[in-house]
């Protein structure tokens, strides 16, 4: 009998983790994993769904508070395909639109790009649309070799405006007035080894104080560490801790193919370089583990037990935090490798 009831309880117990909103991407974004920090959360979760109250911020398009948002449709690493485009204002690249880089593919891509309706066309490079960086195709003159008429000057942009660590702001009268979006691009990638265009040696910081503050799109090739940036988070903790500081309301990029969706945050968790992350790896003894178990206790304590931890003072309004949504748009997976994966362009609002 006992067995029964019990057994019914453990049914009815997992039932009800089952269907609590804890998101997987969330919990597995949580890095280093920490066994401690993920008991923390959930049974923060569980106390929530037993009381009502919500739990988890949603890892998805936050809605747009303004009153005629504007669309924005965010593709990346074509790679010579050009896909049929979903309507909307803006439209971001945010790189390869090449295999190879020459001037015949950059020009078909841009020529197919410029033709598209929307009312504006933001693009940054990429590491394989090799003639935009002349230095690099310069110092490989036997991989790519300067040839009369079919340089970068020769290209035809059209309508479409290319960012080089450079902004530019657009206007939408249409929204409201002075409806205005300030978009902040670059190419810049941090890799091991130089030989792509537009590489920068891994561990060198070219992003602290890059991007203007008021930014409010920010278009870069490769992703910031630890939002988008695949299995092996390949992304770059520099960038990742720009924007931190500057909180843009939209950050789109590529780059890293199996990264590719959607994700928003609002900061409350820290992006940590990789040296300062190495080093907090290689810390040994009790005192970081008694540490984090007395913060995890405490947050336990208080949200469990509100009446006892807090003290019953009115309870004030704070602003909420600035939240970014971020985009990993690449198009095709593992084009190099024969893959004929293909995602659909993303749009959001802003």
């Amino acid at each position: 009998m006992y067995r029964v009831i019990f057994s019914r309880y453990l049914d009815g117990f997992i039932q009800l983790c089952d269907s609590m909103p804890v998101d997987k991407a969330f919990i597995l974004s949580q890095q280093p994993f920490s066994f401690l920090a993920f008991f923390s959360r959930w049974l923060r979760a569980f106390t929530a769904r037993l009381s009502g109250r919500q739990s988890y911020r949603p890892l998805a398009e936050p809605e747009s508070t303004q009153e005629h948002p504007i669309s924005v449709v965010c593709i990346s690493d074509t790679h010579n395909w050009q896909p049929e485009l979903p309507d909307g204002d803006i439209l971001l690249h945010a790189g390869d639109l090449t295999v190879n880089g020459t001037f015949e593919e950059l020009q078909a891509q841009l020529t197919w790009l410029s033709a598209q309706p929307h009312t504006y066309k933001i693009l940054v490079a990429g590491e394989h649309d090799v003639l935009l960086d002349p230095p690099f195709a310069q110092r490989n003159p036997d991989r790519y070799p300067s040839v009369p008429g079919r340089t970068v000057c020769d290209l035809n942009f059209g309508s479409v405006i290319y960012l080089r660590d450079s902004s530019v702001t657009l206007q939408f009268p249409e929204h409201g007035n002075g409806h205005e979006v300030a978009i902040y691009g670059s190419p810049s990638i941090s890799s091991s080894s130089r030989v792509g265009a537009f590489h920068v040696p891994r561990g060198t910081d070219v992003w602290t104080r890059a991007v203007p503050e008021g930014t409010d799109v920010l278009l870069t090739h490769e992703p910031p560490s630890k939002h988008l940036d695949g299995d092996f988070q390949s992304g770059c903790a520099f960038l990742g801790l720009e924007i931190e500081r500057v909180k843009p309301r939209l950050v789109v990029f590529g780059h890293v193919h199996d990264g590719y969706g959607v994700k928003t945050t609002n900061f409350e968790e820290k992006v940590v370089p990789v040296e300062k992350e190495a080093t907090n790896r290689q810390r040994k003894g009790w005192g970081p583990l008694l540490r984090a178990t007395w913060e995890h206790a405490g947050h336990l304590i208080e949200y469990i037990f509100p009446a006892v931890a807090s003290s019953p003072t009115p309870e004030v309004e704070q602003p909420k935090p600035a939240v970014t949504t971020f985009v990993n748009a690449c198009l095709i997976g593992d084009l190099l490798d024969g893959n004929d994966n293909i995602n659909e362009p993303i749009v959001t609002h802003i």
